[in-house]
């Protein structure tokens, strides 16, 4: 059986791709990648023309509900299972890292259920590249880093930074209203905002609390909260 490779494509710049993962896309038979984002990183490397002829997008339902997602998952795997014991070299892709808050974690679990061989190459994820885009650090000296998925309520916030926590939250369009919340309080903080990272056309970062967007926060968005003492 070939291994399956599960390749992250970083955050969406595709001069930032790991060349492990380059030579990957190159070498194997088949790619599935995960949503039209991670194609477009594709068709702008080096023979991405040549890439993206081995290419096939999944569409993964991203709802609330997690039935449609499941299921998209357990199609997905059985493909990946089905060209592993016809030993037809594939991989994954996704945006981002794979063994963060990705669609691609969920599909590894289901391989290892099957005993399925197969490797991750890891990639930047987004809340590493925003820090870098704005020239500034994410963690100093003793400080910890909590990133959430989703946060509960304005308390929450308060408390990690009142910890000296920098806090990270991803999926930021799930929690608008408990972050907006904190944010109205005037707390000592600062912040680092992104959305669209990577998308020339779309793309917002800034560290200006004034230039937060007041329309709601887009899904590929995500917002870093840092304690202003440092």
């Amino acid at each position: 059986m070939t291994p399956i490779t599960i390749v992250s494509l970083g955050s969406g710049e595709p001069e930032d791709i790991t060349l492990r993962a380059y030579r990957a896309l190159q070498d194997v038979e088949r790619i599935y990648a995960i949503g039209e984002a991670a194609v477009e990183i594709i068709r702008a490397l080096p023979s991405g023309a040549v890439l993206e002829k081995k290419v096939t997008i999944l569409s993964v339902p991203m709802q609330s509900d997690r039935r449609a997602a499941a299921s998209a998952y357990e199609a997905l795997a059985g493909q990946l299972e089905a060209d592993c014991l016809a030993d037809i070299s594939t991989a994954l892709v996704t945006i981002g890292d794979a063994g963060t808050y990705s669609s691609a974690g969920y599909v590894c679990r289901l391989l290892r259920e099957r005993d399925m061989p197969h490797f991750i190459l890891p990639g930047i994820p987004y809340y590493m590249t925003l820090p870098a885009c704005l020239s500034r650090p994410l963690v100093l000296g003793e400080q910890s880093l909590l990133v959430l998925s989703r946060v509960e309520s304005a308390e929450q916030l308060r408390e990690a930074i009142d910890r000296d926590r920098v806090v990270v939250v991803m999926k930021l369009s799930r929690s608008e209203e408990a972050v907006r919340d904190f944010l109205r309080t005037d707390p000592p903080v600062s912040i680092l905002y992104g959305e669209y990272i990577g998308d020339e056309e779309r793309e917002l970062v800034t560290d200006s609390l004034r230039s937060l967007p007041e329309t709601p926060f887009p899904y590929f968005s995500l917002l870093i909260i840092k304690p202003s003492t440092r």
